[in-house]
C-alpha cells in the first residue's frame, strides 16, 4: 500500500471561509480566528508599503460575512490617538495603503503549490484587483520572504479562484508557514481555502518504499520467464 501522508481532516476539503460554511454567525470575532487544527486566521490594517518590512501594522478584526466569505474590520483612529473598530468589512486596497490583510498562520508546513483560494467579487469597477500575497516560513511573521504582486481578474462570475502554483514566483519556495492576501485596490472577500502540507521525511519514505514493493513481483515474473 502506497501512503502519501496523512493529514487531519482540515486538509481533506477545501475550507468555505463564510458564515454558513463555518458554522457562524454573521459578525466580528476579535483579530484571530481558528478555522481548522491547522489554520488559523489573523487580521491586520493600517498597512504602509513603506513599513511593511518593518512591523505587520495594527491588529485589526476578522469579519465573517454570512455569504460572501472573510473580510476585515478596519480600525479608525480618534482624536486622542485611541483606537475604535470602523472602516469596511471587506479586504481593501483602497486610498494611500494596502490597508487592510488576512495572514493565514498554519500549524505546520504547508506546501505552496497546493494553495487554492477562493476570491468573492463585490461591488466595485473595474472587475480587477491588484493583489499582494506575502509568504512567510519564519513562525514569527516579521518579515515577509516573498511578496508577490500578481493581476485578478473576475470573468463574469463572483467567486474567482487564485492558484498558488501559476504564480512563478514560488517556483523555488518549498514550504512557507504562512502567508497573507491583501489588495493594492479594490475590495474583496476571500470566500474558501484549499492547501496541503509538506510530506515529511518518513512518508516520503514509505512512498518510495510501497513503489519498490510493488516493483518486486514484476521482476520475479520476468525471471520466471
Amino acid at each position: 500500500m502506497i501512503i502519501l501522508w496523512t493529514t487531519s481532516n482540515s486538509f481533506a476539503i477545501p475550507i468555505i471561509l463564510t458564515g454558513d460554511g463555518l458554522e457562524l454567525s454573521e459578525g466580528n470575532y476579535g483579530s484571530s480566528l481558528a478555522v481548522s487544527d491547522n489554520l488559523t486566521l489573523l487580521a491586520i490594517t493600517r498597512i504602509g508599503q513603506s513599513d511593511w518590512n518593518g512591523s505587520l501594522g495594527v491588529p485589526g478584526t476578522v469579519f465573517v460575512h454570512k455569504t460572501d466569505g472573510i473580510g476585515v474590520k478596519g480600525v479608525d483612529i480618534e482624536r486622542d490617538g485611541s483606537l475604535k473598530v470602523g472602516g469596511t468589512t471587506e479586504i481593501s486596497g483602497e486610498k494611500k495603503h494596502a490597508d487592510e490583510a488576512i495572514i493565514f498562520d498554519y500549524s505546520v508546513a504547508v506546501d505552496p503549490n497546493s494553495i487554492i483560494l477562493g476570491l468573492n467579487h463585490i461591488d466595485f469597477e473595474p472587475d480587477d484587483v491588484t493583489l499582494v500575497i506575502d509568504l512567510f516560513s519564519d513562525p514569527n511573521l516579521t518579515i515577509p520572504e516573498t511578496s508577490i504582486e500578481t493581476a485578478f481578474n473576475w470573468t463574469g462570475e463572483d467567486i474567482g479562484f487564485l492558484n498558488f502554483a501559476d504564480l512563478d514566483e514560488i517556483s523555488g519556495i518549498d514550504s512557507l508557514s504562512a502567508f497573507t492576501v491583501r489588495a493594492i485596490d479594490g475590495h474583496f472577500y476571500v470566500n474558501s481555502i484549499d492547501s496541503a502540507p509538506v510530506p515529511e521525511p518518513a512518508t516520503l519514505l514509505l512512498l518510495g518504499t510501497g513503489l519498490v514493493g510493488f516493483a518486486v513481483p514484476r521482476i520475479r515474473k520476468k525471471l520466471k520467464k
